[in-house]
């Protein structure tokens, strides 16, 4: 038999207490006075005897008490149940190795292969570890099933084979995802083997731990109990370290390349230095050096923004944005693309004047202007006269006016939009629905609408390409658009046309027909002044936008001056020491420092696996039980002793 906590054996001492209590003798506790002894001297009782106990029965029992008391609380358990714990004894253990960019400092890497090797090596034959390497993403060196398959002195050779073939990358460091799913390969694989629950698990995290690891994944997840982690943390020799990130004028980047760059230089708290200078190099320019673009002060534990002069006219291709004073390069390149999107062409049928402000292209082609993410050429069809280039060339015609049914012109328009092409026709008169009509092959009735004083946009389609940037509860609102004058249409057949837009009222005020490959809009009011105020609203240019872009089949490919794909993310510049109280108060628990190692580490499972034995078995409730029963017994003996006593 073994005990958990023998400390508490020492209780058992407290059985002298009943003893010395039992020996105690006392004298007579009755006086009576007598007249013929009161002139002499008092003189005490003597004993013939020494002092020994008189019920010892009762002193066994009250004894006996404390005895269990004691062994109760120092919990025994028996280990000859050790075997099964035995056969599955050793820790689960997950090292992490980080490969994120700001891993690329100094001899951080190195440094941090030599702990890993460090860490492999002090495993025992009954471990089971599972090495995996992390930056944005989770990847396994060694799996927990491999390390098991493997011989012990195989396990370490290829542990060093695999991991001389990584390095860092250039992607952030994404801590709370590494770890999660490090807690998640442990507890699977503990479930998977039938381990026993006193089984250690352990999480070794080997990183620079930086400050702009990413941890906001911890926030809202549980950490699972009884998984430990173990930080080994690897310092640079130099904490001076300086990043510069390109400022985006918009969400997809510097759309012109003319445009001032703005750029953000971040310097670290701890660095010693302060002055920097930004420089332009390519391999495209004149001189083949790097040309000067900026000074730049900046204090350590604070960024400053600096405005910088577009690549020069001799650079060709990417052009590089190069920080100096640093003694850490990994973030002080700045490679930045220009990519420029090919000009859209777009035709317009009708006879308006463009310098016009109440006719409809007036409005079209400052519409259009400003759509930078894909830039626009007018094509003039001219007056009732279709558009002559090929779908793929003019992927969408505004047409003012349509031609008559039965032209040359008409058939030209027809055949268009059979072939794929996109027509979106502005119905100013009732006779331009009826050739629309007709040019589409549909059946419609139109009249010219009576508005007392205005009508409204209501219901509307946000899934087509005319309302998708609309889709939106801050932008979704149609009624500030008024719509004076506009046609009535009623279709007789709504299988043949979708409508995308109605009025209040109920009518179409925008309907789509498909027509062969392609397809043919009708609005039916102008967005020109004397029909709405359409043209005046800032819905006018995102409407028109989204078809174009709908036409087009543009990506969300960033266009102009933009940093490109694998540039180095700005957390990882934040490379000052991460605190580790951060992760305690995320809820992650911590290996103390001085976590047991070697022997030591073996006495504290050995402990582990105790408690679980004693946790199985609880003999301190039966104890317990005994130790009432005696208390019970002693309580009836000195019951009926003191009863004789008295009689």
């Amino acid at each position: 038999m073994s005990l958990l906590a023998p400390l508490y054996i020492l209780g058992a001492l407290a059985v002298a207490g009943p003893i010395v209590f039992h020996m105690i003798r006392r004298r007579p506790r009755g006086r009576r006075a007598f007249s013929a002894v009161m002139f002499l001297s008092p003189s005490p009782p003597r004993t013939a005897r020494r002092s020994r106990p008189d019920h010892l029965l009762l002193l066994a029992l009250r004894a006996a008490a404390l005895c269990l008391l004691a062994l109760a609380f120092a919990r025994p358990f028996l280990r000859s149940a050790e075997g099964t714990a035995e056969s599955h004894s050793g820790a689960v253990i997950a090292v992490l190795i980080d490969t994120s960019a700001s891993m690329q400092r100094d001899r951080l890497w190195s440094d941090a292969l030599a702990r890993a090797a460090e860490t492999v090596a002090q495993t025992e034959p009954a471990d089971r570890v599972g090495v995996f390497t992390f930056d944005a993403t989770l990847e396994p060196v060694v799996s927990f099933d491999e390390w098991a398959a493997l011989d012990p002195p195989a396990r370490k050779e290829l542990v060093a084979e695999r991991l001389a073939a990584r390095k860092p990358g250039r992607k952030g460091t994404h801590l709370d995802a590494a770890l999660q799913q490090a807690a998640d390969e442990l507890e699977a694989h503990a479930s998977q083997a039938s381990l026993t629950t006193g089984a250690q698990r352990r999480i070794v995290l080997i990183s620079d731990l930086a400050e702009g690891s990413r941890l906001s994944g911890l926030e809202a997840a549980a950490w699972p109990a009884g998984v430990q982690v173990m930080v080994e943390r690897i310092e640079a020799t130099s904490p001076t370290n300086a990043g510069v990130q390109l400022i985006a004028h918009t969400e997809n980047g510097l759309h012109a390349a003319s445009e001032v760059i703005r750029a953000r230089v971040t310097n670290a708290a701890g660095s010693n230095r302060e002055q920097f200078e930004v420089s332009w190099a390519s391999v495209g320019l004149a001189d083949g050096h790097q040309r000067k673009a900026a000074d730049v002060y900046c204090p350590p534990g604070q960024s400053r923004v600096v405005r910088i002069e577009p690549p020069p006219a001799s650079a060709k291709g990417a052009a590089r944005l190069v920080l100096t004073g640093d003694d850490h390069p990994f973030d002080n390149t700045l490679e930045i693309v220009n990519t420029q999107a090919e000009p859209v062409a777009v035709a317009f049928c009708g006879s308006d004047d463009p310098d016009d402000p109440q006719a409809l292209r007036f409005y079209l082609e400052r519409a259009f202007s400003p759509h930078a993410s894909q830039p626009v050429s007018f094509f003039t069809a001219g007056h009732q006269t279709a558009p002559a280039l090929a779908p793929a060339e003019v992927p969408l015609a505004v047409a003012s006016e349509l031609p008559e049914h039965g032209t040359a012109d008409a058939q030209r328009l027809a055949t268009y939009v059979e072939r794929g092409g996109t027509l979106l026709a502005v119905a100013t008169t009732v006779e331009h629905c009826r050739r629309f009509a007709r040019l589409t092959e549909i059946d419609l009735e139109a009249d010219e609408a009576e508005v007392e004083s205005y009508a409204l946009l209501g219901e509307a389609d946000y899934a087509h390409g005319l309302f998708r940037a609309l889709d939106d509860p801050r932008f979704a609102d149609l009624t500030p658009i008024h719509v004076w004058r506009h046609r009535n249409v009623s279709l007789k057949s709504t299988d043949a046309a979708q409508i995308v837009c109605r009025f209040d009222n109920g009518a179409p005020a925008i309907l789509e027909v498909p027509h062969g490959a392609g397809r043919a809009l009708l609005m039916t009011f102008g967005w020109h002044p004397a029909d709405s105020r359409l043209a005046l609203s800032s819905k006018f240019v995102a409407m028109l936008g989204g078809l174009l872009d709908e036409c087009v089949g543009r990506d969300d490919a960033p266009q102009g001056l933009h940093a490109a794909a694998d540039t180095i993310p700005p957390d990882e510049s934040r490379t000052d020491p991460l605190p580790l109280e951060r992760l305690e108060q995320l809820g992650v628990t911590l290996a103390a420092s001085d976590e047991p190692q070697g022997e030591l580490a073996k006495e504290h499972e050995r402990q582990l696996r105790a408690a679980e034995l004693e946790g199985r078995q609880m003999y301190w409730r039966w104890l317990i039980v005994a130790a009432l029963a005696v208390l019970g017994g002693e309580t009836w003996l000195a019951a009926r002793l003191s009863r004789r006593t008295a009689t």
